[in-house]
């Protein structure tokens, strides 16, 4: 059975936690928040992929707050190094800790206790960034080194000898310190299961910059919640998830929950972070990575012996985000082990099996009577949306699942989402894609601690075949989400292939998140009276107003005008509001989150002005940028490798300062102030000057000998300023697969048998940004 909560208060490298070891034992610091899924590599290849490989004694161990998240500060007093060089003392910043009773946790970071003593692998001197997470520490235990997250005791004789092979000289390692205890290895999940009150817990999805072959837009949404639903659909346990909107919002401890993308460590496919405070969890956040595998993202016609299945990581993360750990069962990354292993071979599909199900089932096991079924469904509304309202269920829920049938009631049916059992309505437009032609057919179900309702009676409502929009490979994405960098939206997006293009559909207007005009609160500290005031949206018909409240969100009322007034909370929480009902889409639309105590917005700082005295490295830049309303400080941060490091906290608006030698990007934004949220969005960019655009390449010429597919294509493209290659990618499968990465201006290659569509876009150069947007086409 998968691991479940053994609620130590030791958590990335933080200790709130004394060691228990008798002082004549090794300490050793418990194992890492296992929510992390990544390739495991010998210890001869990471030796040889460190920059720096240091050993001594950790001194200093200490947490605190950053804005909306955590860290964690080591410092190693150094004995001796075997790569790279270092001061007698190193310090480094790990992400995650915990100050009080609250805290965050990010899967894989390990754990230190002062005292120990280590032996670590980072990715450079400069960055100090552990390789492969917790695989970039050993603890050293007389004559052994110890791994706690896998258990392992290595004879330190044995390791020197394989440092030795790798290194291609001599290791002694110290010996002199106490020995391991029999018993050495101790657990540490400190993020507790969601209660009750939290079902269904609501996930928003940003599917800004995806992996290669990961979806975009709602395609990522629906693929996120069939993930989430994998874990709901089990019917001896009684967790509930629901989608929320599609956002912009990164990961931060915001009590919003997210799934993402992520460029993360070496060798990491996903991650999940966790924030609790006491023994409640408030914030649950999942990040796949977006740099290093492909993805495939319908696995339902097999996977690639080259890819990674995007649905097993994302239902292993998800996993997680129930507070499941890794599975005690013997694994690898066959599809006959259990879903919660640690480790998933590509080209596998992996699945729930029993051991998964018992692990939900011990965390959310039923008791008591299941609720009545709804009653009384009625879909009304034609063109792209239907409106669904039923009858409330008798009995205890907490949360009602709809599935719908795109053939008619006698179809098969799968679930779109999941919504609170407060209401007894839901808008569905399809993601924001509108409902195209057919009849769709709906049915409804409650769902409880003692399991699931009966269904409803099923009701339907059929859309003219007229004004069919279908759903286009390439899903447009609310106006207020940035559309990912490599995959360009417009807003009439083209007609698959396969769709006469004689008469196009233009989509209904979008529903965009409310502007807040005007806020109050009589009491800042909660339990006030909170007023507030938003601009009209084009063709909405009524706003949800939504209170915070614990790890999800409650709706208060539902108004027709644009503004509202009612009580706040006693513990002061975060407001929302969004459309509800319209002809706008989608519905419900995207949300506004905010403190109505009158806070501006924290926006990204507008560089005006940049100069780089070296445009190739190790030169002095200089940039400022305007002024951020409510601001007190901005913080200032160069890339360094696959992750940005702060250099710097300036209450002024410019900054000067060395650049590094690979003449790397920087980035600023708002740290500390009066505004929301603190850290702010970045802006980012390169100060050599670079102000060339990665534009989306003009197709000037293209042919095809088989419009019906599996013939040559041919096709050339306008040159981009600044762009060195092209990155040429074809669509398979429902996912975009690169075929090709060229220096000049043309390409000439292999149609598939179903004549795919094509997309070319800038992949390296000095432009920016790189990806550069892309431009999509079929050519025939």
């Amino acid at each position: 059975m998968p691991r479940v909560l053994v609620f130590f208060g030791v958590v990335a490298g933080t200790v709130a936690l004394r060691d228990s070891s008798p002082p004549d034992y090794a300490i050793v610091a418990p194992a890492a928040y296992d929510a992390v899924l990544m390739e495991e590599v010998s210890v001869e290849q990471q030796a040889k992929e460190a920059g720096l490989i240091v050993y001594g004694a950790i001194s200093d161990v200490e947490s605190r707050r950053t804005g909306n998240g955590y860290v964690t500060d080591v410092t190693l007093e150094v004995d001796g190094t075997l790569r790279g060089t270092a001061g007698a003392t190193l310090k480094f910043t790990l992400p995650g800790g915990a100050v009080g009773n609250a805290g965050l946790a990010v899967g894989g970071v390990p754990n230190f206790l002062t005292g120990e003593k280590v032996l670590l692998f980072f990715d450079s001197a400069s960055n100090k960034q552990l390789l492969r997470l917790w695989q970039g520490k050993l603890t050293l235990a007389g004559n052994e080194a110890l791994q706690p997250e896998e258990k392992r005791r290595i004879p330190l004789a044995t390791l020197e000898t394989r440092l030795g092979s790798a290194l291609n000289k001599p290791v002694d390692l110290p010996n002199d310190g106490p020995s391991a205890s029999s018993q050495p290895f101790v657990t540490s999940d400190p993020c507790p299961p969601w209660q009750l009150a939290d079902l269904p817990v609501v996930f928003d999805v940003n599917p800004a910059s995806p992996g290669s072959g990961g979806p975009t837009g709602s395609n990522y949404a629906r693929l996120a919640y069939d993930s989430w639903h994998a874990w709901q659909a089990l019917n001896d346990s009684y967790p509930a998830f629901s989608f929320g909107v599609i956002t912009s919002r990164g990961q931060s401890v915001d009590w919003l929950n997210t799934v993402g993308w992520g460029n993360l460590s070496s060798g990491v496919l996903g991650v999940n972070h966790c924030a609790w405070s006491g023994d409640e969890r408030i914030d649950s956040d999942t990040l796949i990575d977006s740099d290093s595998f492909t993805w495939d993202a319908d696995d339902s016609n097999g996977i690639s012996s080259t890819a990674y299945s995007l649905q097993a990581v994302l239902e292993h993360e998800l996993g997680h985000g129930l507070s499941l750990g890794h599975s005690n069962m013997t694994c690898n990354g066959s599809a006959s082990t259990p879903l919660m292993c640690p480790a998933v071979a590509n080209g596998t599909r992996k699945i729930i099996l029993a051991d998964d199900r018992a692990g939900a089932a011990f965390m959310y096991g039923q008791s008591g009577a299941a609720p009545g079924a709804p009653s009384g469904l009625a879909v009304t509304g034609s063109g792209s949306s239907r409106t669904l309202n039923w009858t409330a269920s008798s009995g205890t829920k907490h949360a009602y699942d709809i599935e719908r049938s795109s053939t008619g009631c006698a179809g098969t049916f799968k679930s779109i989402n999941t919504v609170a059992s407060t209401g007894t309505s839901y808008v569905d437009n399809n993601y924001g894609d509108g409902l195209g032609s057919g009849t769709w057919c709906y049915r409804v179900k409650a769902l409880g601690t003692g399991g699931d309702s009966g269904w409803s009676n099923t009701a339907s409502g059929a859309a003219p075949t007229s004004t069919p929009t279908p759903t286009p490979t390439n899903t447009p994405t609310p106006t207020n989400t940035p559309s990912p960098t490599a995959t360009p939206t417009a807003t009439n997006t083209p007609s698959p292939t396969n769709t006469p293009t004689a008469t196009p559909t233009q989509g209904p207007p979008s529903c965009t998140a409310p502007e807040i005009t005007s806020m109050s609160d009589t009491d800042g500290s909660g339990a006030g009276t909170v007023a507030f005031a938003w601009n009209p949206i084009g063709s909405a018909t009524a706003y949800r107003v939504a209170r915070r409240n614990g790890g999800s969100w409650t709706v208060v009322t539902t108004v027709s005008g644009t503004s509202y007034m009612g009580t706040d909370a006693a513990d002061d929480p975060q407001w929302r509001v969004y459309v509800g009902t319209g002809t706008c889409a989608p519905l419900p639309g995207p949300a506004t989150a905010f403190d109505p105590n009158g806070m501006p917005a924290c926006t990204a700082p507008s560089i005006t002005s940049q100069t780089d005295s070296d445009g190739s490295g190790a030169g002095s830049v200089y940039f400022a940028w305007d002024p951020i309303p409510g601001a007190t400080g901005y913080r200032v941060a160069r890339r360094q490798g696959s992750t940005w490091v702060v250099v710097t906290t300036v209450s002024g608006t410019s900054f000067s300062g060395a650049d590094a030698a690979d003449d790397p990007q920087w980035r600023v934004y708002v740290g500390t102030g009066a505004c929301t949220p603190t850290p702010g969005p970045a802006t980012a960019f390169d100060p050599t000057g670079a102000s060339q655009v990665c534009t989306a390449p003009v197709l000037s010429d293209e042919s095809d000998t088989d419009d019906s597919g599996a013939g040559t294509v041919s096709f050339s493209w306008n040159a981009i300023p600044g762009a060195t290659g092209y990155r040429i990618a074809r669509q398979q499968n429902g996912a975009w697969t690169v075929v090709a990465t060229v220096f000049g201006t043309s390409y000439t290659g292999t149609d598939l048998d179903d004549d795919p569509q094509w997309r070319i876009y800038a992949g390296s150069g000095t432009c920016v940004p790189l990806p550069g947007p892309a431009t999509v086409f079929d050519p025939d």
